[in-house]
């Protein structure tokens, strides 16, 4: 029952918008339901103007739906509940993060694929330019699984 409702909330999500979330866990259950990569976005919310214009240009552009959005941020505040301050640390070693913002691009293997900062010099849409990057990606992904057979 618990997939069940997993899956029609992400396939609801899914299909209408793209999924933001601040849950690591629920992103990556997502992102394996539908065989989808990630973009994890670190970022210091309250105290980085680069993070600020970042999340600004997200949350007004139409975000692709090639990915699972997950939000890993850092506020000074400090004003998170503490399952996700200590997800967030975690994922901050894991991911060898020391410059905010940073977006790493995780695949459906739950590898790293690159990383991104932001401002990008050249890129006028930070969303488009990770559109571009989902579907290069995915159709790399599909060229790869044809080579395999």
């Amino acid at each position: 029952m618990k997939f069940v409702s997993l899956f029609l909330i992400a396939s609801s999500m899914l299909s209408a918008t793209p999924l933001m979330t601040d849950n690591y866990v629920k992103g990556k259950d997502i992102a394996e339901a539908h065989a989808l990569p990630m973009a994890l976005i670190f970022t210091g919310s309250d105290w980085s103007e680069n993070c600020k214009g970042l999340l600004k240009e997200i949350f007004a552009a139409e975000l692709p739906k090639e990915w699972v959005f997950v939000h890993i941020d850092f506020p000074e505040l400090n004003v998170q509940p503490q399952e996700i301050l200590e997800q967030n640390h975690t994922l901050k070693d894991r991911y060898n993060i020391h410059a905010f913002p940073t977006v790493v691009l995780v695949g459906t293997d739950r590898n790293e694929i690159t990383r991104l900062g932001y401002p990008l010099p050249g890129i006028s849409s930070f969303a488009h330019h990770l559109q571009n990057l989902g579907h290069r990606y995915l159709l790399l992904k599909k060229r790869f699984e044809k080579a395999k057979k």
